[in-house]
């Protein structure tokens, strides 16, 4: 998935909870109305997000992509939730895309789409393969692996700086419901409200500052510098990038 997509699935997320809050709506009743129908299993799966290639064509594959959404409030009932987005290609030229919802099911490692598929996971390193299944979807009986691994946010903890002026750019703080996200808006370091975060991409979006322009943080590492990000953002019709390291 490209970062333009995975960008445009959360500004339509986050424009419409912001328009549900322009409306007097508070965040929490907004992750309510628009996550109303999460399965109750959301979080089990979320572990196997991941790009798993299927012995049936060339190209041909099953994706497991997750976006988690954070509040940023130390007492919101439910400071996170997530969506999950099953995509699936048979010839490895068309897909097939499914919200997982309560009308599916993830139990004993067993996901299931009523009338499309039923695959059983396990996670065992073979070979570079980290996570295997086997299963079937529609009447074609797959085996698919991946050799990727999603990463928590909170692996990401730390305070970053701007490794060109050394100001400190971005700061993550694990707590113990929530992750806390604080980055340098007009050279105040600021808590983000409302955010999310990709485990499969390691991608943090946003909105912020006085003319709630958005932010693309892409996470990662950067050798003897530890942990790195590279901040994307528009401001005044003007793209900018910035790149903070843990150490300068």
């Amino acid at each position: 998935m490209t970062n333009s997509t995975f960008s445009k699935r959360n500004v339509d997320i986050f424009q419409q909870i912001e328009n549900a809050i322009a409306e007097g709506i508070s965040i929490e009743n907004a992750f309510e109305i628009f996550f109303n129908d999460n399965n109750d299993n959301i979080e089990e799966l979320i572990p196997f997000t991941g790009y798993y290639s299927l012995d049936v064509a060339s190209g041909s594959f099953v994706s497991i992509d997750t976006n988690e959404y954070y509040i940023n409030k130390q007492k919101a009932i439910r400071p996170k939730r997530s969506q999950i987005i099953i995509s699936v290609s048979l010839d490895g030229k068309t897909s097939d895309q499914y919200t997982f919802n309560n009308q599916m099911t993830f139990v004993n490692n067993v996901l299931t789409i009523p009338n499309v598929l039923q695959l059983k996971f396990k996670r065992d390193f073979i070979d570079g393969k980290l996570v295997t299944f086997k299963g079937n979807i529609g009447e074609n009986n797959v085996n698919g692996f991946t050799r990727f691994n999603p990463v928590r946010l909170s692996e990401f903890k730390g305070t970053y700086f701007n490794i060109s002026s050394s100001i400190t750019s971005l700061t993550i703080v694990e707590k113990k419901e929530f992750t806390e996200v604080n980055y340098n808006i007009d050279n105040t370091l600021i808590p983000i409200e409302f955010y999310s975060y990709n485990p499969a991409m390691y991608v943090l979006n946003f909105y912020a500052g006085k003319d709630n322009n958005s932010y693309t943080l892409m996470l990662g590492t950067f050798g003897s510098h530890g942990l790195a990000c590279s901040s994307m953002y528009t401001a005044n019709g003007k793209n900018n990038n910035e790149f903070l390291v843990t150490i300068l």
